[in-house]
């Protein structure tokens, strides 16, 4: 009897020594997780903007194909891409992902903020979009309910 009491007092102390020992690492690495400085990213931005036809122009009438040289034929038969603004659309994007990043707790810069993103001591990033594409072309129709 009295060996199963000391088997339970020295596993009791054995689990409260474990239970314990592992409280200054836990602290250590909340302080850490809560007061870590943000990460900066510097978004660049591209400069320029493709703009792909997909349809064919194997649809349009052969006399009014000749009628074209053949590197404006897809320009004139989009219905859409002529309207884009290239600077707006890329602002646009760009914007939403500086929101985003935001959120997710970095401090963002930006081509004019360039200065103040070399002088951070905080970890950093570049993120640089190298291209964008926009695409026009025909798809299955899907009817609504």
């Amino acid at each position: 009897m009295k060996t199963t009491s000391f088997y339970k007092i020295v596993s009791f102390a054995l689990f409260l020594a474990i239970l314990y020992a592992c409280t200054v690492e836990k602290k250590m690495a909340a302080t850490y997780v809560f007061n870590k400085n943000k990460a900066a990213v510097l978004v660049l931005s591209p400069d320029l903007v493709y703009k792909t036809n997909l349809k064919d122009s194997l649809r349009l009438d052969d006399q009014l194909l000749n009628s074209f040289p053949p590197d404006s034929i897809p320009v004139d038969n989009n219905l859409f891409l002529k309207y884009i603004n290239e600077k707006n659309f890329v602002a646009l994007c760009t914007d939403y992902l500086k929101d985003e990043l935001i959120q997710m707790g970095f401090m963002v810069y930006d081509e004019d903020s360039f200065d103040q993103f070399m002088l951070t001591k905080d970890s950093s990033f570049v993120l640089k979009i190298s291209q964008v594409e926009i695409e026009e072309g025909f798809g299955p129709r899907v009817q609504m309910d």
